[in-house]
């Protein structure tokens, strides 16, 4: 498939991202905020602006590490949608620097919501 290729994703999210910043697109998001990160990017897109994030630029590749730098941008609760264990480890080892956090596993009715600040302390990791 086309997103079978990895430079193929990379122009997508550069599209969607130029296409986001364009003012009729970002009047959509009415008064929420979208984060899009792109290769070693980050735009915060408004409803009225859009603006690189140079705290978070990263020249990490891999997003589960990216994730945490997010999540502790965010400074207060978030919720990141990951199916992958190595997310909830790292963020259990990084807990006490991301403030309040919350991993979403699984689709539809398989879906469940874990309080990871809430595993650190039963495992003592805080």
């Amino acid at each position: 498939s086309m997103l079978g290729v990895s430079a193929n994703k990379t122009e997508l999210v550069c599209f969607l991202v130029e296409e986001w910043k364009q003012e009729e697109y970002r009047e959509k998001l009415g008064d929420k905020i979208l984060y899009v990160t792109l290769l070693e990017e980050c735009w915060k897109i408004t409803a009225q602006e859009a603006n690189l994030v140079p705290e978070l630029q990263s020249c990490q590749e891999e997003a589960d590490t990216r994730m945490l730098l997010h999540a502790k941008h965010a400074g207060g609760s978030c919720v990141f949608q990951s199916d992958d264990t190595d997310v909830l480890i790292l963020f259990l080892a990084h807990g006490h620097a991301l403030g309040k956090c919350y991993l979403k596993k699984g689709r539809g009715s398989k879906c469940r919501i874990i309080d990871v600040s809430q595993v650190a302390q039963r495992l003592k990791i805080l």
